[in-house]
Order: C-alpha cells, then sequence, then structure tokens
C-alpha cells in the first residue's frame, strides 16, 4: 500500500466524514457520556510521535450497554481510519459487540466494521434473541469514533474495576488481530472478567519513562510489561532495569515481564538470546532486592517450532498466536493467585 493511495483514501475519508457528519447532529451520540482517551494530553505532549499518534486510538476501551428489545440499530460516525498493510478494516476499525451469557460470560455476537477503506458511516441492525441484554462493546484498535448512536438503551456504563494494567508495543496495541476482541488483552479481559487498560503503542514502548511512572500509579493487581520490540540490543540492555525500577517504585501488586514472540522470525535466534538474557537479568535483580511479586515468560517458548504459523507478518501474532498469549498469562495468573 502506497503513500500516493494513503494520500488520496484519507482524502476520500475527510470528505465522506464531512458529509455524513450531518447524520449525526442534535442527535444523542453515546460516546459524549464516556471517555475513550487512553492519555491525557499534558502526559502525551512531551511522548514521541508515536504514542502521541496512537493515543488517541481507543485500543482495549470497552462499555456495556443494557438493552430491553429484540431489535437494536447502532450508527457510527468515525472521524479517522488508519490503513495498515497487516490488517484489513475490520481488523482496524471494527467495533466488536459481545453479549452476556446466562453462565455470566461474554461471547461474541456481531462486529460493526466499514466495507472499504474510505467509509467512514456505518448502520448495523442486531437481532437479539431474547428481550433483556447486557452488551459489551469493544472499540477499534486504528481508528478515531467521533459517535455512536443506538436506537435504545436502558444504561450505559464503562468497567471501573480495573485490574490490569499492560505496557507494551504494536503487540499489545492489538496490531493485526482480525478484529478488536481478539487483541490478547481483550481476550483475558474476558477470561478474567474484570477491566484492563491498554497502553500498548505501535511504534513505542521503549521504556518511556514519564509514561511508566504515569500508568503504574494507576490502582491494579497485575501489570504487564511487553517491553522488548522497538529498541536496539543496546538500548534494551541500558533500559530494561530501569523501566522495570519505575514501575515498581509506584506499583506494588505482581509484574509480569514478557519477552518478544517472534524471535527467530523477526530477528536472528542469536539476537534473541541476547535479549532474553538482558530481561532475564532484571527478573534476577528483582529478585535479589525481595521482589515476591514478579514474574517472568520468555516468549521464546510459547510457539515452539511452529512459530511461523502464529504470525501474520513474522512480528505481530495472528488471532491464534493472540489467543495464545491471553491463555498464557492467564494460567501465570491463576497459577500465582496474582487477581485473589
Amino acid at each position: 500500500m502506497n503513500k500516493l493511495y494513503r494520500g488520496i483514501i484519507r482524502i476520500f475519508q475527510m470528505i465522506n466524514y464531512s458529509i455524513c457528519k450531518r447524520k449525526f447532529a442534535n442527535r444523542n451520540n453515546i460516546l459524549s457520556k464516556l471517555n475513550l482517551e487512553r492519555l491525557p494530553d499534558e502526559i502525551a505532549r512531551e511522548m514521541s510521535r508515536g504514542i502521541r499518534v496512537n493515543k488517541q486510538f481507543p485500543a482495549g476501551k470497552t462499555f456495556f450497554v443494557n438493552f430491553e428489545g429484540e431489535k437494536l440499530t447502532i450508527e457510527v460516525l468515525y472521524k479517522f481510519r488508519r490503513l495498515l498493510d497487516n490488517m484489513d478494516n475490520q481488523g482496524t476499525s471494527g467495533i466488536d459487540i459481545y453479549i452476556l451469557t446466562e453462565n455470566e460470560k461474554y461471547i461474541w455476537l456481531e462486529t460493526i466494521a466499514p466495507s472499504n477503506d474510505s467509509q467512514m458511516y456505518v448502520k448495523k441492525v442486531i437481532y437479539l434473541s431474547s428481550r433483556s441484554n447486557s452488551l459489551k462493546f469493544i472499540m477499534p484498535s486504528f481508528a478515531i469514533v467521533e459517535s455512536i448512536l443506538l436506537s435504545s438503551y436502558e444504561s450505559l456504563n464503562v468497567d471501573d474495576d480495573i485490574k490490569i494494567v499492560a505496557y507494551g508495543s504494536s503487540v499489545t496495541h492489538g496490531c493485526a488481530a482480525s478484529r478488536p476482541g481478539l487483541n490478547y488483552l481483550n481476550q483475558l479481559s474476558n477470561i478474567c472478567g474484570c477491566g484492563i487498560l491498554n497502553y500498548g503503542f505501535s511504534e513505542s514502548a521503549k521504556g518511556e519513562k514519564k509514561l511508566l511512572n504515569y500508568i503504574s500509579m494507576i490502582p491494579s493487581k497485575v501489570f504487564i510489561m511487553e517491553y522488548d520490540h522497538n529498541v536496539s540490543v543496546d538500548e534494551l540492555e541500558r533500559t530494561h532495569k530501569e523501566a522495570y525500577r519505575t514501575i515498581r517504585k509506584n506499583f506494588k501488586g505482581w509484574i509480569i515481564i514478557l519477552s518478544r514472540f517472534s524471535g527467530g522470525l523477526s530477528i536472528t535466534l542469536n539476537e534473541e538470546i541476547k535479549r532474553v538474557e538482558i530481561i532475564q537479568k532484571t527478573f534476577e535483580y528483582a529478585k535479589k532486592n525481595g521482589d515476591r511479586c514478579i514474574a517472568f515468560y520468555n516468549g521464546s517458548k510459547l510457539f515452539g517450532d511452529n512459530k511461523e504459523g502464529y504470525f501474520v507478518d513474522k512480528v505481530h501474532p495472528n488471532d491464534d498466536g493472540m489467543t495464545a498469549i491471553a491463555n498464557m498469562i492467564y494460567t501465570l495468573i491463576q497459577e500465582e493467585g496474582m487477581l485473589d
């Protein structure tokens, strides 16, 4: 996908947005009742361009709607949509809808998504089998949604029960998942039945001290640190331990340290060994200094000898890869009783 095509599509997106915005004038936009911002401007303005751009996308943001009736009409207005070579429109811009079952589990119901690269307005009618329903909406990983209209609803709320905070790269952001609900953090949220804040930023996760200081002060029980991809070996060696120290200074719960999952594909096996050794040293440093709430998972072990089958582009996990990561972290959490 070349720059000329992206530029032309961006012009069509802007035109379509301007036209479709009229449909939403003076109507009840439910997003006006919600805060979907991932980082406040005062924190982001001193960060890298990658963070400033990607913090606008509501990756991992969810809200819940209680609805009475068997038919619900949903209208969505996008303000901006990013185009990526390794994701289609559903992956970058989809809004996943999950429904609460009788056994108190959310299962996937529908995905609302544009059908082409320039579409900025989507209307969807969903039909439900019962009259009283609880729905969970999972927002896009790489699109800015300006308005959502619902034909009716009884109540609207967000999950204030935040038990997990995650810091990471484009993998944590949700890059290459075929729809947002399949990002490993969103899967983990459904499995654990708790809120998770996603501070994964594409092109970032470079041990940004100010960012880590901010998010490590958010009350939660588990902090996931997926920090390996976007720095050189020398930078990782210089900053990884300090990143841990910054988190631990503020955060009293469990810290899960991850190394990358794509060694041998995105980097050579020799480089992977060097990176794992650096991250292992941080783990050993933490243990030596009395940290009993620290866990390390060597990502090179997760997919065995068939790594390529779990990736879209040798860097970003596909849906099977995302599911495997979610299940691995859930197992760690269960084994150590991290959420107890």
